[in-house]
């Protein structure tokens, strides 16, 4: 998974002194490794490497190069920003947020991926992006909180981005508020918001490029409002609200890779990526192999 990519040693005291003495490599040497890699990405990489050495926040961890490259192709091959959220990805886990972290494993959150809750197609859309389905009618408060849904997006990401398509192409989310009641809202107060938006803007390396929300009622304008300070003008402008509109939807995300009940064409088995499920269930160490 994903984690595997984080560290190059597992001794910490000499982490930080292993990035500053071990050498870094040239372009030519990081594409032999990455075949993949473009010239500009290489490039990019190496600054950003530079740039690490010199970054006391970022003392003690260790990064492989396809763990950076991944913030590499998010911010476009732009190092500040990909330094930026490096540090931000670390310091939401490090010092934000380290409860949540703590019992950061697939079996923590079983429930809610045995729920249907949060499932991934299995076709991508025409532009290659991958695409989460949240479906609110399968939440039940009394027995999946917010952080457990969080947990479960958190984990498809990390496992996503060992894609390479999926980082150059980004991630599209269908949100289905159906059912989406004041029981929900209860467990959604402003500070979970702010948690939520904290973790997936500016500290996570993926590429968000719409947002459709289907069957919402009013409460979901409650829940943007809440929101919108934490996001840029950017991804505000990428959720598109369908209503019960479900052509609305299919004029962005074609009916040939969508289940049924979205107005598709398949049925939940031919629809959803259970191999994908199957990939994040392997790595219940999940936590345990961060190194930072």
């Amino acid at each position: 998974m994903g984690s595997d990519l984080i560290m190059e040693s597992t001794d910490k005291s000499n982490c930080h002194q292993t990035i500053k003495e071990h050498p870094i490599p040239c372009r030519q040497q990081l594409q032999q490794q990455i075949p993949s890699m473009t010239n500009k990405e290489a490039d990019c990489l190496l600054k950003l490497k530079e740039m690490i050495r010199e970054e006391k926040s970022l003392k003690g961890c260790c990064f492989k190069d396809e763990f950076l490259l991944r913030f590499v192709r998010s911010k476009k091959c732009r190092a500040k920003l990909s330094l930026d959220t490096l540090k931000n990805y670390v310091a939401v886990r490090r010092e934000k947020y380290p409860t949540f972290f703590a019992n950061f494993c697939p079996s923590s959150v079983r429930h809610v991926y045995e729920s249907g809750m949060v499932r991934v197609l299995k076709n991508r859309d025409a532009y290659g992006r991958q695409v989460f389905v949240f479906r609110t009618d399968k939440w039940d408060p009394e027995v999946a909180d917010l952080d457990d849904i969080l947990k479960v997006f958190l984990l498809y990401c990390e496992e996503m981005l060992n894609s390479e398509e999926t980082q150059r192409a980004g991630l599209v989310l269908i949100r289905d508020y159906e059912s989406f009641g004041l029981s929900h809202m209860r467990i959604c107060p402003p500070g979970q918001i702010r948690k939520a938006c904290n973790m997936f803007v500016n500290s996570f390396p993926s590429r968000y490029k719409a947002a459709h929300v289907i069957r919402n009622s009013y409460l979901f304008h409650i829940l943007f409002a809440m929101a919108k300070p934490f996001l840029s003008q950017k991804l505000k402008s990428r959720f598109l609200v369908h209503g019960y509109d479900l052509d609305s939807l299919h004029s962005h995300v074609s009916p040939e890779i969508l289940p049924d009940w979205l107005g598709g064409k398949l049925d939940d088995a031919e629809a959803f990526d259970t191999k994908l499920e199957e990939l994040v269930f392997k790595c219940e160490n999940y936590r345990s192999s961060l190194n930072f």
